[in-house]
């Protein structure tokens, strides 16, 4: 119980910090408090420079308030009370707020006032003003006198005046308007709030744009673009939406252009390597029994080169395709399973094996055929760079957000540098995890493409000791 009141004070700070930290709320608020700053300084000029006399609706509402009073002081007078008496008793039934003090000047220019005596200049405005019969509202030392109005208290008459400070008028001043015209006052900040907001949004609507597009980009969506209504602007927001769109144009050409050259390149090579095979098998015919191990190095290589353009064809495919391409509903547990059953019967010749520790059903929806193939090399690179007599850990769990699967084998590991490359396209460690090193260098680039098309994520850290992999996929993939 004690911690509640620490913990919403902590909430309540940090939703005021995320705010602030909001270029679109800094803007917002920066215009708002210059709009009020300004609003309050005309206000204040116009209240410190304008007579109260001049306005009509205050000059009426200080004469009946004159009225009012000096009825009030003929009441009080009735009963013959001295008039000190009757400025207190009639001082004592006005309202607290009313920052005003009575002063009644006698036929003989004497000056009754009370609690404070008033100031010089304004006893000899009092004075210039008693003779007459006509109410007047003047401001002297800054103080604002209205007056004379005429009462008589025991069989004399006595000149009425009230003084009201100007500071405290003022405040009463602001405080009479925003109680008599309330809608007016909600209206100017109702206004100026949605002004604000309209001009911080033509601001910020831009950069919004331009951060989606950013993230599009970033997310390889090289088809981004900021959009006609940032580009047609004639500002500088306009300028650097146009210039964002044409990078992003370039980029894509370039990808493209990457992609197309290794399809090209890789369907050039299929040819010549078609004509090596077939050339190595009339020599095979022409030299039996010669040369036997200079053909098996040739078939080994024309193999190897073979198998690496196929695996260029797959993930250029993979990067320009999506997976709803051939998608159909599987098992994915199932196609695991069959996965480390298969390479744990390779893994035996070398003296190793694969284990599948957890396995969780799921069905996804999604290509079987990309995410098996990105499994499979993560098994068999893990088999590669295992030690002797180690096992590869194989794990698959579904939870409400996502599907999990982890390899992890028990070998050197990797550099630490080196982890944030490894599904790179052709990116070898230069250790080599101390095992074959013999691979097209496109399996874990493969891998990705295959995960990412899916709408999910591949990751790797080192563990102690050895490397593990994982992948993550959304429940409805």
């Amino acid at each position: 119980m004690l911690n509640k009141p620490g913990a919403f004070l902590k909430a309540v700070r940090t939703f005021f910090l995320r705010i602030w930290y909001r270029i679109y709320w800094k803007i917002f608020l920066w215009f708002w408090l210059g709009t009020c700053v300004l609003v309050t300084a005309v206000i204040l000029t116009l209240l410190y420079t304008v007579e109260p006399g001049d306005f009509l609706p205050e000059r009426r509402a200080l004469l009946e308030e004159l009225q009012s009073k000096s009825l009030m002081v003929d009441r009080a007078g009735f009963y013959n009370s001295a008039p000190i008496d009757v400025l207190e008793k009639v001082s004592r039934a006005m309202p607290l707020s009313s920052y005003t003090y009575l002063v009644l000047v006698s036929g003989d220019g004497r000056l009754i006032s009370l609690g404070r005596y008033p100031l010089r200049k304004v006893r000899k405005t009092v004075f210039e003003m008693a003779p007459g019969s006509t109410p007047e509202i003047r401001l002297t030392e800054g103080q604002v006198i209205v007056g004379p109005a005429t009462v008589r208290l025991r069989s004399e008459d006595y000149s009425f005046f009230m003084v009201k400070k100007r500071p405290r008028y003022l405040f009463s001043r602001v405080e009479s308007i925003t109680r008599s015209h309330p809608g007016y006052v909600w209206t100017a900040l109702l206004v100026s709030v949605l002004l604000c907001l309209i001009l911080t949004l033509y601001l910020v609507r831009p950069l919004r744009n331009l951060q989606n597009a950013v993230g599009l980009i970033a997310n390889g969506d090289l088809s981004a673009r900021v959009g006609r209504v940032v580009c047609k602007r004639h500002d500088e927001f306009g300028e650097l939406g146009r210039d964002f769109d044409v990078m992003a144009e370039q980029l894509e050409r370039l990808d493209q252009h990457k992609l197309q050259l290794l399809r090209n390149v890789s369907h050039e090579l299929r040819s010549p390597l078609t004509r090596l095979q077939l050339s190595l098998a009339l020599a095979r015919n022409k030299t039996i029994g010669q040369a036997e191990l200079e053909h098996d190095r040739i078939e080994r290589e024309i193999g190897r080169l073979d198998e690496m353009i196929g695996r260029i064809i797959l993930w250029s495919k993979m990067l320009t395709a999506t997976s709803t391409e051939q998608a159909e509903s599987f098992r994915l547990h199932d196609t695991v399973k069959m996965l480390v059953e298969d390479a744990d019967f390779e893994a035996g010749a070398k003296n190793r094996s694969v284990e599948l520790i957890h396995c969780d059903e799921c069905t996804v929806q999604g290509n079987k055929n990309w995410l098996s193939s990105a499994v499979e090399n993560i098994i068999r690179n893990a088999i590669r760079f295992a030690p002797e007599e180690s096992a590869i850990n194989v794990s698959l769990v579904k939870a409400q957000e996502a599907i999990t699967l982890t390899v992890r084998d028990y070998g050197p590991g990797v550099p630490n540098d080196a982890v944030n490359h490894l599904f790179e396209p052709f990116y070898r460690v230069d250790e080599t995890r101390g095992g074959d090193n013999s691979g097209s260098g496109l399996g874990m680039a493969i891998a990705r493409a295959a995960v990412e098309g899916h709408g999910g994520t591949i990751s790797a850290r080192n563990v102690v000791p050895g490397l593990e992999i994982t992948i993550f996929l959304p429940v409805n993939s």
